[in-house]
């Protein structure tokens, strides 16, 4: 069995700078083989080498007569799904400085330099 089409979905991620919503539109192609899960593992045992045996353009498998679209599509939207989304024109300003400033030294390094300092 040959499925291609399209995976279109909207969603909402949350912004890794101003923690706001941000809705997300995914059109992904899709294009997978599917094949008798008995035939999957002969072609295993046959690859040459074993550990190209996972190669993730392998067909997919057909098990008990049924063909189980569920992760197809879940792979396919996570990995169309930026994992830092910024909104536009969103920007983070770090100053290691300013945080030097406010909080005092802590832990085991500081420790360590203040027994540097006797």
């Amino acid at each position: 069995m040959h499925l291609s089409g399209r995976l279109k979905a909207h969603t909402v991620q949350t912004c890794v700078v101003t923690l706001e919503p941000l809705p997300v539109a995914i059109d992904m192609p899709l294009d997978v083989e599917f094949w008798p899960a008995a035939q999957i593992e002969d072609l295993a045992e046959q690859a040459e080498d074993p550990s190209q045996a996972a190669l993730e353009d392998w067909p997919e498998p057909i098990t008990a007569g049924t063909i189980d679209l569920g992760p197809i599509v879940y792979e396919t939207l996570a990995t169309a799904l930026d994992p830092y989304p910024k909104k536009t024109g969103a920007s983070f300003q770090w100053s290691q400085a300013e945080l030097g400033a406010e909080a005092p030294e802590s832990g085991a390094f500081a420790a360590l330099k203040q027994l540097k300092k006797s």
